[in-house]
């Protein structure tokens, strides 16, 4: 972990599905004590991102909603034998929590990326 980046901590059904491209957080710039934010996945066997929530905020919510883009955005390790198109139904996604915890950063010379919002 740098000082401008954090950390994800897959949980759950993702424990066992290995990140290919692994969420960037952004560091923690509002107060001396970064929380992390929790956030539930549902993964296809592509390994992408279907679906995410918010479970349990870190305070700011300007943190959570760039968290939250950042989870949208990681890539998980396809199943074995993804490319089958009877594997891709709802009750082959994967589940699971995603943690994402902010390194403490310095105010002023980082920032938190700007969360796009969809209509």
């Amino acid at each position: 972990m740098t000082q401008d980046s954090g950390w994800a901590e897959p949980a759950g059904g993702l424990a066992a599905r290995r990140l290919v491209r692994p969420p960037t957080v952004p560091a923690w710039t509002e107060g001396d004590s970064p929380q992390p934010t929790r956030i539930e996945l549902a993964v296809d066997p592509l390994g992408q991102v279907v679906t995410a929530r918010i479970l349990a905020g870190s305070g700011s919510r300007p943190a959570d909603l760039a968290a939250l883009d950042a989870a949208r955005a990681a890539r998980f390790e396809p199943l074995p034998g993804a490319g089958r198109s009877d594997l891709l139904q709802a009750d082959r996604l994967t589940w699971g929590v995603l943690n994402l915890h902010p390194a403490p950063g310095v105010p002023g010379t980082a920032s938190a990326p700007t969360p796009t919002r969809t209509p």
